[in-house]
């Protein structure tokens, strides 16, 4: 019968009571706070994955054809875009004589395009017509109150013809738009123009001519050179007319006089 041999004691040896492996929770603990964590991480980045990443990246929106929307109120365009899936931004605003405020004048994309839906299409809207203001003309001859208009974007209307004992032959006596107010790029000015008096004369423009020149003139429209007084002027030339009264365009009796400054 052989003697059984006694191994020496020692503090790391583990006692076999017939189980292979001692479970120690505690010991276990670390590894299961760091696999849970692990599990979390993995659970977050998955939910992040299909939500936002998936979307973006599957290839499974609808296509659709862009609609034509020039001429379209925005509204309407809006709810165009809005049934089939589109977005809309404005990208521009602008005047537009040909079409009215709240108008699509131009889209980005064009239309027929085929797009995917939530495509956004940039709409370029109309302002209407420009607003400008409506300038004096009363007293202005018929050539100076064109060019006035034309700077402000204005147009010469319909006109009429009446004497007036006030204001000389072709000038502006009546406008049908109040000064001041604002109006359409464009619009035309109706007015009335002075035939003269039936018993004045239209005086002449003086402004620039010589003497000889200017008494010529002045004889064949019924008035008469008054007083002539000779000043400094560093305008005009040397013996030209520089001032006169009463004024060009104003209305005077025939045989009146008309007194003028000349420069020396």
């Amino acid at each position: 019968m052989e003697e059984k041999i006694h191994k020496p004691y020692s503090k790391y040896r583990v006692e076999n009571n017939g189980s292979n492996f001692n479970l120690n929770f505690n010991t276990l603990k670390p590894y299961l706070a760091i696999f849970a964590i692990y599990v979390l991480i993995l659970f977050i980045i998955i939910l992040i994955f299909d939500k936002i990443l998936m979307p973006n990246l599957v290839f499974d929106k609808k296509i659709v054809s862009v609609p034509n929307l020039v001429g379209m109120n925005l509204n309407d365009a809006i709810k165009k875009l809005q049934s089939i899936g589109l977005e809309y931004k404005i990208g521009g605003q602008l005047f537009s004589e040909k079409f009215p405020e709240n108008t699509i004048l131009s889209q980005t994309p064009q239309e027929s395009l085929s797009v995917k839906q939530g495509r956004t299409i940039y709409l370029s809207v109309s302002k209407g017509n420009q607003k400008v203001e409506v300038p004096y003309l009363v007293g202005m001859t018929t050539r100076t109150a064109k060019i006035e208009l034309m700077k402000q974007g204005l147009q010469f209307g319909n006109v009429a013809y009446d004497y007036s004992d006030l204001m000389g032959k072709d000038t502006i006596i009546y406008q049908n738009l109040q000064v001041g107010s604002m109006v359409p790029y464009g619009t035309e000015i109706d007015m009335v123009v002075s035939q003269g008096s039936n018993n004045n004369y239209t005086i002449p423009n003086l402004i620039g001519l010589k003497i000889d020149e200017a008494e010529k003139i002045l004889n064949e429209n019924g008035f008469v050179m008054g007083t002539i007084t000779y000043s400094d002027n560093g305008t005009y030339t040397i013996g030209t007319i520089f001032e006169q009264l009463p004024y060009p365009g104003s209305v005077s009796p025939p045989g009146s006089h008309i007194d003028v400054k000349v420069s020396k």
